[in-house]
């Protein structure tokens, strides 16, 4: 489904904004997208295994259960608002 897709694709974003506002008041200069970016893929490709890798990419990108809840409702809204056009626009 889009939602789900969506909601993958929007997942560095929200990972990245998160690194930045987690950034200390002391340091001077905040990591950029690219920095954060370059170094997760870096982190991920570390790792012994092609499965560790993806774990890890999943975990860090918080992709799993919740996002096919989001999926789910995103879904459900969309289906049920097109329903309810239908019943009442006429």
């Amino acid at each position: 489904s889009s939602a789900f897709v969506a909601t993958v694709l929007s997942s560095p974003f929200n990972y990245v904004r998160n690194l930045q506002y987690a950034t200390a008041k002391s340091e001077k200069v905040i990591p950029s997208m690219m920095d954060i970016l370059h170094q997760f893929v870096v982190n991920g490709m570390n790792k012994s295994t092609l499965l560790e890798g993806t774990r890890y990419w999943l975990f860090r990108l918080r992709i799993g259960w919740g996002t096919a809840r989001v999926a789910v409702g995103m879904s459900f809204t969309s289906m049920c608002y097109e329903l309810t056009q239908k019943w009442l626009v006429v």
